[in-house]
């Protein structure tokens, strides 16, 4: 049971810090033109958030469900599509959580 903790504890880390560090050098670049595209009023932050989250989202499924699907049964955990899914969903949140904080460090830098 140890063992299974520590592989959620450390699958969940590992998708919440990857999907902040892929995020933060993307953010720093769009950040110019975003500022550009804002001060000549073509659209408002919002809208450039809103369009962020909606395009960064089939990635973050992609890359949570490679991650729980390869590693979910080689650890052992409990077999059936109802807890690996709650799994593979635990993780797709914790994705857009990481990308939410790392566009919330890019706001306030």
């Amino acid at each position: 049971a140890l063992g299974r903790s520590g592989y959620i504890f450390l699958s969940s880390f590992l998708v919440l810090m990857l999907s902040a560090a892929v995020t933060i050098p993307d953010g720093f670049r769009q950040r110019i033109t975003l500022f550009k595209h804002r001060n000549a009023e073509f659209y408002s932050g919002k809208v450039a958030y809103i369009v962020q989250v909606l395009l960064d989202l089939p990635l973050s499924i992609i890359e949570a469900t490679l991650i729980s699907s390869i590693s979910y049964f080689w650890v052992g955990m409990a077999p059936g599509a109802n807890h690996y899914f709650y799994f593979l969903g635990t993780l797709i949140g914790l994705e857009c959580v990481g990308q939410a904080f790392a566009r919330v460090l890019i706001a306030f830098s």
